[in-house]
Order: structure tokens, then C-alpha cells, then sequence
């Protein structure tokens, strides 16, 4: 029986003759040799073949055939080339068992390593056989080499989480491939917490451009978003054009999302809630596409900065709670007043990020003591306008009460500078940080609103409560045009200015009664 040489043992060679079987993906004729890139279970490698400068070798032999390559390395001083001394096309009954052959052994290879879960609590164990299953789709489309785009919020949750699934997806592909190529994964930013017909068809002229360039359809991974209603029609749209994607999200998903029949994984899938956020899910999935990942930060960084630091910037971030929180805060190796610091820098770059290059924000993660002057300036910068907008709250709020309710109403687009920091979500948040700080065992409602939104956030001191949804499912019964979502405790409402003033009120009235 002929013994062939796969492409992966042939790399770091440098002599020798060998007999190879693969596939031809693609031939590029330059003015010297003709390069032939091929491809079999194992990996890629490009040869070369020479007639004459600038005339196609083999001409017989087209891209997307099934071939037998005699080679021999050539060794030169800057690289080894692989030289073709013939080539045959094989039958369609032996490419037929090379693809069933690849076929099995990418899904062994897909499979994810048998590691248990970092967070060792009930509740992320249960949550494991759906992480393992969307570790294995990852990990499949690295090895299939089809493209993946990471759509991620922009925020801190939805960045921390953006950082660890792409590592672990870089490093797969090093362990597998023995490359260090990044074309194949990217990143992007999502402004609003869910995507848009706009993201959708962007995606798709994208997409089919690159399908016209021999690219393979990429898979899509939501992060910290595509859960909710308003990302159901953009993903129904994406779903109508054979694009494949993953979400990992903690927002309160479309009742009708799992019937698009594509991976989820959600806590309130399993009846959790948005504490466990989506850095967490992140961690735990980075962790089942490679277990290495636990080495990737430590080593890279100066300031010893581990992947348990990385998800609890974003669990910081959402200011969530609960044990998977109280259990990833004793991992992590930096100071939790030196995260809390990086998190508000962090938020605050994310706010002022327009598709520029967002790897410099990690940069300034991962060399704190080297950009110490600049962060600790932008922290009392933002300290200040965080203390300007309390200064506005404090002399222009209105307030309701009634029994354990307190509601606080603040109208932004009146009180504070246009355009100003913090924006209309996260001064919220702050308000809610610092009312807390004042009132005791009371439920706090915050309604911030401008000309035509409108932010609430809630702090429960019991379990009774009126949620967002609540609010939200009420108002729709009263036809208000309105659209908007969230959390439980946070989320947002968007109204026409018309119906603003009648949407608060009515909100009040609901929330008391």
C-alpha cells in the first residue's frame, strides 16, 4: 500500500521527497512558478511547480480537484519549499472516502477537551452540556477554516467576553494548525444591545462578497446581545440566507428565538437571571475551546492579569451578583479596587469607540503600570463628571413614594450637557449607585428620561417588585408606540415625544398601585 505524508507532518521539514494526497483550493500563477495552495484533513501548505518564468505548470490540473502530488522540500535560507514533481487527479470514489475520512476526524477533533467547569457552582454545571455543545461548533468552524465573526455589545461585559472567546479561539487554531493566522476571526462592535436589519444585511453583502472570493459562509457569535424580540427579525433575515450563529447572552430572550433551531445559551433558559452574565458564559466556553486559556493572559501580560480577572471586569460592569460572582471574585489575582478602577476606564473608551482598533483598549488592560499617569487622570476625570451629574440630580429630581417604593424621576436631556458623559444608561446606573448609598430597605425606581427614551433602573430591597417587562407588557396594553427591553432592574423604553410625558406618568401610577 502507497504511504502518503500528511501536510501537517510535513511542515518543519526541510529535505526529503514525499508522495501527498489533497485537494487543490486555489492556483496563482505568478511571473516565476505557479503555486499551488493545498489542503488535506490535517492542514493547508502551498507548493510551487515551474515550466517556464511565468507559464503555468500542469495546466491540466484545476482548482477543487482531488490529486496525488509527488513533492521534495528545496531549502533556503529564509524558507523551505515544497516542489512538485508531478501531479495526477484522483477518482471521485477516493475523494469520496478522503471526505468522509476529514469528515469523521474533524468531529473527533471538534469534540471539546474533558475539562470541568472553573465556576463550580450548581447552577453553571447545569448550564455545561449546552456550553460543551457550542464549544464544539466553535471549535468545528476553526477547523473547517470558515470565517468567524464575534459581534459583541459594547460595553464592558460584552468586550471582556469578546477578548476571552477570541483568544481561545487564536489558540485552537495555533494548537491545530500550528499558525498563528488571525484573518479567519474578528471583531465588532455593537453600540445598541441588539442587532439591527442594518447589522443584518451589512452582514450579508459582506458575507456573499467573500463567498465570491472562495470564502466559506462565516459563523456569527452574539455577545452580551441577540437575544431579545428586536433581534428576532435581523436573525430570522440572517437565518434566510443559510448564515449559521451562536448567542451567548443574558438578556430575557424571544420566547419565539430557540424555534430558529441555532445554539443558545442563556441563563434564563435554565430559570436563572442576567447574574449570570455573559463574561461568565465566556470563561466557562473559552475554557472548553481550549484549555490553555488559563495561560494565555497571565503570560501576555505585565501585570499577571488572569482570565478570571478578564470576566469579572464584566461581571463589574453589570454590576451583577450572586455565588457565581462571589466565586469568581476569590480567583482572580488583581486587587478588586485596582478592577473597579479598570472598569470605569474601560467603559469609558468603549463609550468613545467608533470601529477604530479596540485592541488598544486591551493594551491598556494588560499594561496598567505603563499607562499609570493616563489612567489614573481619565479615572479622575470621570470621577468628576460622574459627581456633576449627582450635583444635577440632586437639585432637579422629582420623587414619588408610597409604602417601600420610592420612584426618582430625572429629566437628562434638561439637566446635564448634551452629549455628555455619562450617557443617558449609565447615568442611571450611577444615580442608582449613589441613592443607594442614602435610602435603606426600600424598592428604588430611577426614570430617566429624554425627548423621546426613557432608562429605568431598579433596586429591590424585597421580592416584590413591578420588573421592566412588567412596565413594559403594561404600557403596550394601553397602545403606546413603544419599543425597547433589558433586564429584570434595567432596561430601556423608547416612545415618541407625544406620548413621553403620559408614558411616565402612567408608569408611576402602575408601579405604586
Amino acid at each position: 500500500m502507497t504511504k502518503y505524508t500528511k501536510i501537517k507532518d510535513l511542515l518543519g521539514k526541510n529535505k526529503g521527497e514525499f508522495l501527498l494526497k489533497a485537494v487543490v483550493k486555489n492556483i496563482k500563477q505568478t511571473r516565476g512558478p505557479t503555486l499551488f495552495v493545498i489542503e488535506d484533513e490535517t492542514g493547508s501548505a502551498t507548493a510551487i511547480a515551474f515550466k517556464k518564468p511565468g507559464q503555468r505548470a500542469f495546466e491540466s490540473i484545476q482548482k477543487g480537484m482531488f490529486v496525488e502530488l509527488e513533492v521534495f522540500l528545496e531549502s533556503n535560507p529564509d524558507r523551505t519549499n515544497i516542489v512538485i514533481k508531478n501531479i495526477f487527479e484522483l477518482s471521485s470514489d477516493e475523494y469520496q472516502n478522503y471526505q468522509k475520512l476529514k469528515q469523521e476526524q474533524n468531529i473527533n477533533l471538534a469534540k471539546p477537551e474533558n475539562v470541568k467547569s472553573l465556576i463550580k457552582t450548581m447552577k453553571i454545571e447545569s448550564m455545561y452540556p449546552t456550553m460543551n455543545k457550542i464549544a464544539f461548533e466553535i471549535r468545528k468552524a476553526v477547523i473547517e477554516r470558515k470565517p468567524i465573526w464575534i459581534k459583541y455589545h459594547g460595553d464592558l461585559d460584552g468586550y471582556t467576553s469578546a477578548i476571552l472567546i477570541e483568544n481561545a479561539i487564536q489558540e485552537f487554531n495555533r494548537r491545530i494548525f500550528k499558525s498563528t493566522d488571525s484573518w479567519y476571526v474578528s471583531k465588532t462592535i455593537m453600540k445598541t444591545p441588539f442587532y439591527t436589519i442594518n447589522d443584518a444585511l451589512k452582514d450579508i453583502s459582506i458575507a456573499r462578497k467573500q463567498e465570491s472570493k472562495q470564502y466559506k459562509k462565516p459563523l456569527l457569535i452574539f455577545l452580551d446581545n441577540g437575544s431579545t424580540e428586536e433581534d428576532l427579525l435581523p436573525l430570522m433575515r440572517l437565518k434566510s440566507e443559510g448564515l449559521n450563529f451562536i448567542i451567548i447572552d443574558h438578556h430575557i430572550p424571544s420566547k419565539f428565538l430557540e424555534s430558529l433551531g441555532f445554539s443558545l445559551l442563556n441563563p434564563y433558559s435554565f430559570n436563572y437571571d442576567k447574574n449570570i452574565n455573559t463574561s461568565i458564559l465566556a470563561l466557562e466556553i473559552s475554557h472548553l475551546i481550549t484549555s490553555n486559556i488559563s495561560h494565555l493572559f497571565s503570560d501576555a501580560t505585565k501585570e499577571n492579569m488572569n482570565i478570571y480577572d478578564i470576566s469579572f471586569l464584566g461581571s463589574l460592569g453589570d454590576k451583577s451578583e450572586g455565588e457565581e460572582i462571589n466565586t469568581l471574585s476569590e480567583l482572580t489575582s488583581v486587587p478588586i479596587e485596582k478592577l473597579k478602577l479598570l472598569a470605569k476606564i474601560i467603559d469609558y473608551e468603549l463609550y468613545n469607540l467608533y470601529n477604530s482598533d479596540e485592541n488598544s483598549i486591551s493594551e491598556l488592560i494588560f499594561n496598567y503600570n505603563d499607562n499609570k499617569e493616563y489612567i489614573n487622570s481619565l479615572y479622575n476625570f470621570i470621577v468628576s463628571k460622574e459627581q456633576n451629574l449627582i450635583n444635577s440630580f440632586d437639585k432637579y429630581n422629582s420623587k414619588h413614594s408610597k409604602d417601600n417604593i420610592l420612584i426618582f424621576l430625572f429629566d437628562i436631556s434638561l439637566n446635564t450637557l448634551k452629549n455628555d458623559y455619562p450617557p443617558m444608561g449609565k447615568a442611571s446606573g450611577v444615580i442608582l449607585e449613589y441613592l443607594k448609598t442614602k435610602t435603606k430597605n426600600k424598592n428604588i425606581y430611577i426614570i430617566v428620561y429624554s425627548e423621546d427614551t426613557i432608562t429605568l433602573r431598579i433596586h429591590k430591597k424585597s421580592d416584590k417588585i413591578t420588573t421592566i417587562h412588567e412596565i413594559i407588557s403594561h404600557l403596550k396594553k394601553h397602545n403606546y408606540i413603544i419599543e425597547g427591553g433589558g433586564h429584570d432592574i434595567a432596561g430601556t423604553i423608547r416612545c415618541t415625544k407625544s406620548e413621553r410625558d403620559s408614558i411616565i406618568e402612567n408608569t408611576i401610577k402602575f408601579i405604586l398601585d
